[in-house]
């Protein structure tokens, strides 16, 4: 994702703060890494925790919506590939309002 972002999220005089830097990239792992292995009960939770970190340090900036589209194609895919899951399966307990 940051290799992506840094390609794909110029930063523009509209958007001077779309500067992504490694920084970015070690919040991701770092808030990852915050989960306790009493609390990681199966393989979406850590996917779940994975894309919200993403959101948290990249989507969060984004102010267009054209940007925020791509990002989350960027992160559907991302799950897809990686994970081996589907981004509406692993969120779909969102649609209902249950807990996961």
């Amino acid at each position: 994702v940051y290799k992506k972002a840094i390609e794909n999220l110029l930063p523009t005089p509209a958007k001077s703060h779309y500067t992504f830097n490694l920084r970015d990239f070690s919040r991701v792992v770092q808030g990852c890494l915050l989960l306790k292995k009493e609390s990681l009960s199966n393989k979406r939770t850590m996917i779940r925790l994975f894309v919200h970190e993403l959101y948290r340090v990249f989507y969060d900036r984004l102010v267009d919506d054209q940007d925020r589209a791509w990002l989350f194609s960027l992160i559907s895919n991302i799950v897809k590939e990686h994970f081996k899951e589907n981004f509406d399966t692993v969120f779909e307990h969102l649609k209902d309002g249950k807990k996961p």
